[in-house]
């Protein structure tokens, strides 16, 4: 996936803000701002304050867009990750790495996946995405999502 180019639209099951059950679509969400994160485990420390940093950063942005995280962790995982942190995003489900493949993130290492993954994508509500961080350092980035976010509404 590249800045500008449509992104890649998916389904999958997981939770929303609420902790319910949902199965999610990407384009239902076009004509918003999406936040989509990737992260490698729930529960993980890094992971943790990433999922919370989002979280406590975003959510008085509820109208202006919709923050989702994505790992290869069960629905069950999510939502006991969800419910130990109080964290007000959706998470999904990607356990056959469909989304991973879709933008990039699956490199074959000797035939095997890589994983810890950690990537941002900013999409804006044309559903193209608008900025996207590999390699994640988490040490001010979600700020950085936020500044660029501000670019776009």
């Amino acid at each position: 996936m590249q800045i500008n180019e449509k992104a890649a639209d998916f389904t999958l099951n997981g939770v929303d803000k609420n902790g319910n059950e949902i199965k999610f679509t990407l384009s239902d969400y076009f004509g918003k701002n999406v936040v989509l994160f990737f992260y490698p485990k729930d529960d993980m420390p890094g992971c943790t304050l990433e999922a919370a940093d989002f979280s406590n950063n975003f959510e008085y942005l509820d109208e202006l867009v919709e923050i989702v995280g994505i790992s290869s962790d069960s629905i069950e995982s999510h939502k006991n990750f969800q419910k130990k942190y109080d964290l007000k995003l959706t998470l999904l489900s990607d356990t056959e790495k469909k989304a991973e493949n879709l933008y990039g993130l699956v490199e074959a290492i000797n035939l095997e996946r890589k994983e810890n993954i950690a990537a941002t994508f900013l999409i804006d509500k044309t559903g193209k995405i608008f900025s996207m961080w590999k390699d994640v350092d988490l040490n001010g980035h979600v700020e950085e999502v936020l500044q660029e976010l501000k670019k776009i509404r």
